[in-house]
């Protein structure tokens, strides 16, 4: 045995005790190294670089141009200025596609005033219809499974059997992400390879742009909380042993095109991406092709507009 491939050995397995006993990820690039057990049982705090490094790349924009910075690098400052919003509004459209048909995915995000509302209406094979609110300083998330769609919005009767209520611990125990958490995947230098970026380009109308393609553990890392999302989007298909043991959905590949305005704004996220979910016909594929739309100040909608 080569020395290098003796070292590579050695290290994997150091990595893997390291993660294993303290589930703390070492270093920028071991994501790979270490089981997808272990990975998916990681916070979502471990996956991420550190506040001090990404609070360095938003000082560094304040004098400079999106295109001076890797896509990792941009991507970081954009998400870091999308949670400092007193105001945000997020759409997602697209579609779902298994071997059963396709469904149509829609679901809105908004945030103002001190309220969170996020709608989720995917009329298709299994119509999904919820609502989650919660009111930043308030003890308890709320969320609604049978609203009634009416006029491209949820109505509910939060007294009905379809109402549920969480407290913050109990709802970020369950879903794996607190109540705000409104970004879809954890991108950072550890759950993204150089080799699965691209460089950023400066596009016609002014914004920029980059790719991101990811497989394999990096992409179970980088879906920490979003495979939960899916796992409870899914429920109506998953069999009982997927639902009492909580088996999230298995990732394949995932590829997104962002675009990122000269602010260092997120103006859109486009995502294919391909997984599995334990179905009562067992592991059934599944194909999502969405588009999310960020508004900022103005373009965000009044609260009475969407309740």
């Amino acid at each position: 045995m080569s020395p290098k491939k003796f070292r590579t050995i050695i290290g994997a397995l150091a990595v893997f005790m390291v993660a294993l006993v303290t589930g703390v990820a070492v270093g920028k690039l071991y994501v790979d190294s270490i089981p997808t057990n272990v990975v998916m049982n990681m916070t979502e705090a471990e996956l991420r670089d550190s506040d001090a490094d990404v609070l360095k790349l938003v000082k560094k924009s304040k004098s400079s141009k999106p295109d001076s910075f890797s896509a990792i690098e941009l991507y970081q400052i954009a998400e870091y200025n999308f949670n400092q919003k007193d105001a945000f509004y997020k759409t997602s459209d697209g579609k779902a596609y298994n071997a059963l048909g396709a469904q149509t995915l829609h679901s809105t995000k908004t945030y103002r005033d001190g309220e969170f509302v996020w709608d989720n209406i995917s009329p298709g094979l299994a119509d999904i219809k919820t609502r989650v609110r919660y009111t930043v300083g308030s003890d308890y998330v709320y969320r609604h499974t049978n609203g009634k769609p009416e006029n491209g919005k949820l109505v509910c009767d939060w007294n009905s059997k379809g109402a549920e209520s969480y407290t913050i611990k109990e709802y970020e125990k369950k879903f794996n992400a607190g109540p705000l958490s409104s970004i879809t995947y954890v991108i950072s230098s550890k759950t993204c390879p150089k080799d699965a970026v691209t460089k950023v380009s400066k596009t016609s109308d002014g914004n920029y742009t980059f790719k991101i393609k990811l497989s394999g553990t990096y992409l179970t890392a980088a879906a920490v909380h979003y495979s939960y999302e899916i796992f409870y989007t899914s429920w109506g298909q998953l069999s009982g042993e997927a639902r009492s043991k909580t088996i999230l959905p298995a990732w394949e590949k995932m590829e997104m095109t962002v675009v990122v305005d000269e602010n260092f704004d997120f103006v859109s996220i486009s995502y294919d991406e391909d997984y599995k979910v334990y179905t009562f016909a067992g592991w059934q594929g599944v194909n999502d092709v969405f588009t999310e739309r960020f508004y900022f100040g103005a373009d965000v909608p009044a609260l009475e507009e969407v309740l």
